[in-house]
């Protein structure tokens, strides 16, 4: 075998190797499950009332809530389309009803450019 021969046989065999893999099975679409939203009002099943779960927020009212260090919500606060949520730049919310150790579930929604002031 000559140095040309042997140089070309190289080449080709590099180039095999380099083609074979480029090639690859095709990608399997991967999507995150669809997350279940409640379109009802906030209301608890009967397994969770029997578990001993409490609501904070009926979708209605905002009763159960008062501003930090004050008596009433904060003007700004207010619920609209069953979410709580504020139209000015206000003070934090508390619950009126101070708890021990708890599990707390929330739903909550913020747009894609805003602060939340909560992490994931």
């Amino acid at each position: 075998m000559t140095v040309d021969t042997c140089l070309r046989a190289t080449v080709a065999a590099a180039l095999a190797v380099a083609f074979a893999g480029c090639s690859s099975a095709p990608a399997v679409e991967s999507r995150p499950a669809p997350m279940v939203v409640s379109t009802s009002m906030n209301e608890l099943t009967a397994a969770e009332r029997a578990d001993g779960w409490r609501l904070l927020f009926d979708g209605t009212s905002m009763d159960a809530w008062r501003g930090y260090k004050e008596a009433t919500v904060p003007a700004g606060w207010h619920v609209a389309n069953g979410i709580i949520t504020k139209s000015t730049p206000v003070e934090d919310i508390v619950s009126k009803e101070e708890f021990g150790d708890f599990d707390l579930r929330i739903e909550w929604k913020i747009g894609s450019a805003s602060q939340a002031g909560s992490s994931e």
